[in-house]
């Protein structure tokens, strides 16, 4: 063997052992296991560009951050200031969005009783067992969050939303993603342009709103609910409080209500071009002479709460 080839080899293991101690020290960057004490009632904002957020709320007074960060990081901030914690994963404006790149994938861990703020881009984003008011707002990231009071904003450009078990006052949006929801309380706000909604066992006061996708209200217990939609069907099943108020309009998609029995309460349904068909009642709709309109107007019990239902060119069933 000759001094040169010797000397050549001896390089090369130092290069690969530099190369394998830099690939050490690169994953123990990327990696974070850290907490830091926390008010039991303060407020935790969390900001992830890419990747995935879990949060869960336990009883300790600590905040606690697990998992990795991004690979293109430039600086990860974790800090408490009063009743404030902070936790951001930055990196640089121009960082490329590649299919192999390793994004952020954190598990953090709150006070329960902690309000939550987390805000991203293309991030994934789900929370559990946080008990005050909770924020989220990413841009082509899914939204999922169980429990929680007070008050609830969740909303995404492009991606799917799920809340379950939750109450106070909840305000759900989403541009081309599905919303979902189950076993809400309070009062509900939830809008979507191109997605489909579903509303299970929601609160007893909603306004809901769509463009080109269907809303279904199932199994509520109706107080006052009200709700738009352009081009989707709207389908509302459940009970009736006495006193409340239903309220939709659609323009070129079908309207169907079944309520239980016991209702009390007036209505009045108005089609454009389409018809109304009346299984509640034996009361027919009124047909125009020269316009293709239907108007029906009934009232079952004492007509203590008020039903109203338009379409423009959609049909509406109504039933028990």
């Amino acid at each position: 063997m000759t001094e040169a080839f010797k000397m050549k080899t001896i390089g090369l293991l130092l290069i690969g052992s530099s190369l394998l101690i830099a690939s050490a020290a690169y994953a123990e960057q990327r990696h974070v296991d850290k907490s830091l004490e926390a008010s039991a009632d303060g407020t935790v904002r969390v900001s992830v560009v890419r990747g995935e957020v879990r949060v869960v709320g336990w009883d300790k007074n600590q905040v606690e951050v697990r998992g990795e960060l991004d690979e293109q990081l430039e600086e990860f901030i974790f800090e408490v200031n009063g009743n404030e914690t902070r936790i951001e994963v930055r990196v640089p404006r121009t960082s490329s969005m590649g299919y192999f790149n390793k994004e952020t994938n954190l598990a953090i861990r709150i006070p329960r009783n902690s309000r939550l703020v987390v805000s991203g881009v293309s991030t994934d984003v789900g929370a559990r067992e946080v008990n005050s008011g909770v924020e989220i707002g990413v841009v082509s990231g899914d939204v999922s969050l169980q429990g929680g009071t007070d008050r609830i904003v969740l909303q995404t450009v492009s991606g799917e939303i799920n809340l379950r078990d939750a109450g106070g006052r909840v305000r759900l949006k989403s541009v081309s993603g599905d919303i979902e929801s189950f076993n809400t309380t309070g009062s509900g706000t939830y809008g979507t342009v191109s997605g489909d909604m579903l509303i299970e066992n929601g609160a007893e006061e909603l306004k809901v709103e769509s463009v080109s996708g269907d809303i279904e209200i199932i199994e509520g217990n109706f107080s006052r609910i009200a709700g738009h939609s352009v081009s989707g069907d709207i389908d509302i099943r459940g009970a009736f409080k006495k006193g409340g108020s239903i309220e939709f309009d659609n323009v070129s998609g079908t309207i169907r209500l079944t309520l239980a029995e016991g209702v009390d309460s007036r209505f009045e349904v108005e089609t454009g071009s389409g018809s109304i068909r009346n299984r509640m009642t034996d009361d027919e709709p009124r047909v125009s002479k020269y316009v293709r309109d239907e108007r029906l107007e009934f009232v079952i019990g004492k007509g203590a709460g008020e039903v109203i239902l338009n379409t423009r060119s959609g049909d509406v069933v109504l039933s028990h």
